[in-house]
C-alpha cells in the first residue's frame, strides 16, 4: 500500500480476474465430475465431488475477501470510475454466489439418480407391443409402442412400498408381470423385461 506507483484500478482488475477464477474453476470441476459420474457410475467420483465442493467453498471465501478488500481500497480513491467498478463487482459477486445453487442441484440430482432403477423392455415377438406401462411404487410410466426386435428404457424412482408392475398388449394378447417387490433405493442397477417370441415374459436384473 505504501508503493506510490500502485494503481488501485489495476488492483481491482486483478481482483476481478482472481474472483472469476475462483468461480469458474470449481464450476468446471464440479460439472465435469458430475458428467463423468453419470457416464461411468464410478462410486469414487462421489467423494471427488465432495472434495470439489469443499475446495470450491474455500476458493469462494478467498476470492470474495480479495474482491472486497480491493473494492474498499478503490472506494477511498478519487478520480476512478466508481460506478463501473461497483457494477463489475456486483456481476462477479452474482457469478460467485451462483455456484452454491448449482452445487445444490447437482447433489439433489445425484441423490435422485442413486435411488432409481433402469428398466429396459425388449420385444422379441413378431408383433409390436402397445400400451406398454410400468406402474407402482409411486410411478406410472407410459412407454408407448415398442416395435418387433426393439426395446425401450425408462428410469424409475421408488417412492412408496409395493410392487413395480409391467403391462402391455399385442392385439388381443395381454402381457403382465411383477418386476420386483418392495424395491429398495440403490438395490438394483438394472432390470430387463423381455416379452419372448413364445408369449412368455421374463425378468432379469443385476443386484448389488
Amino acid at each position: 500500500m505504501s508503493n506510490h506507483n500502485y494503481d488501485p484500478v489495476v488492483g481491482i482488475r486483478k481482483a476481478f480476474r482472481f474472483a472469476v477464477c475462483c468461480w469458474a474453476v470449481p464450476l468446471v470441476a464440479g460439472l465435469s465430475t458430475f458428467l463423468l459420474w453419470i457416464v461411468t457410475n464410478w462410486d469414487a467420483l462421489e467423494m471427488v465431488g465432495l472434495y470439489v465442493i469443499l475446495a470450491g467453498t474455500a476458493m469462494f471465501v478467498a476470492g470474495y475477501i480479495v474482491l472486497m478488500l480491493r473494492l474498499v481500497e478503490t472506494a477511498r480513491t478519487a478520480n476512478i470510475p466508481h460506478r463501473r467498478i461497483w457494477l463489475s463487482t456486483a456481476i462477479v459477486s452474482i457469478l460467485m454466489f451462483s455456484n452454491f445453487p448449482v452445487a445444490w442441484r447437482i447433489l439433489h440430482a445425484v441423490e435422485g439418480m442413486e435411488d432409481r432403477y433402469k428398466v429396459t423392455v425388449k420385444n422379441e415377438t413378431t408383433q409390436q407391443l402397445e400400451q406398454v406401462r410400468l406402474f407402482g411404487v409411486g410411478n406410472d410410466e407410459d412407454l408407448g409402442t415398442i416395435q418387433t426386435d426393439d426395446s425401450a428404457k425408462r428410469f424409475v424412482n421408488p417412492h412408496t412400498f409395493g410392487a413395480l408392475q409391467f403391462s402391455a398388449q399385442s392385439g388381443a394378447t395381454k402381457y403382465s408381470t411383477t418386476v420386483t417387490n418392495n424395491p429398495q433405493p440403490g438395490q438394483q442397477d438394472g432390470v430387463t423385461i423381455t416379452v419372448q417370441a413364445n408369449g412368455t415374459v421374463s425378468t432379469t436384473g443385476c443386484m448389488r
